[in-house]
């Protein structure tokens, strides 16, 4: 995936499972918000590695943020 983490709000019914990291040759990709992803219903597991333009801090989840979320890597 390239472009904004809010891109995938098309999917937020749906989506279950994503992996959020720069390219093998180092080029950043992605860029965006983790709490744009909050507030998905089915999201289970959300895995972030050397995300240097993903911007939010864990300490901002709420009780009512990513509700279905079983693994955060």
């Amino acid at each position: 995936m390239q472009g904004n983490i809010n891109c995938l709000r098309v999917l937020k019914d749906t989506l279950e499972s994503i992996s959020i990291g720069e390219t093998l040759v180092g080029t950043h990709m992605i860029e965006g918000n983790l709490m744009d992803l909050a507030d998905f219903p089915h999201l289970k597991e959300l895995f972030m590695f050397t995300v240097d333009r993903v911007k939010g801090d864990i300490r901002d989840i709420g009780g009512n943020d990513f509700p279905m979320l079983e693994e955060l890597d």
